[in-house]
């Protein structure tokens, strides 16, 4: 979809619905690749997508977990603005 939309327009929210969508395929990508106990690496494979580099560093769990929690945070906004469109 191109353009402008507003809250009050039937796209708006089938926009907004997209950007979940995209945006959760690279949470997606992370569940995928991570190990069954949960454990990540610093990196992936750009051609593989599989882990490399440093195994358990702080910063890629806190990096899933704030991206996971904005990801509520977003999606709350989402189902208010589409009840008041409703």
């Amino acid at each position: 979809m191109t353009g402008r939309y507003t809250a009050d327009q039937p796209e708006f929210n089938d926009y907004l619905t997209d950007m979940f969508k995209y945006a959760d395929s690279f949470l997606n990508v992370i569940r995928w690749h991570a190990t069954p106990e949960g454990r990540l690496s610093e990196q992936f494979n750009k051609y593989s997508g599989f882990q490399r580099g440093a195994r358990d560093l702080t910063w890629s769990y806190g990096s899933f977990t704030s991206a996971a929690d904005d990801r509520e945070v977003a999606k709350k906004a989402l189902l208010r603005v589409m009840a008041v469109a409703a």
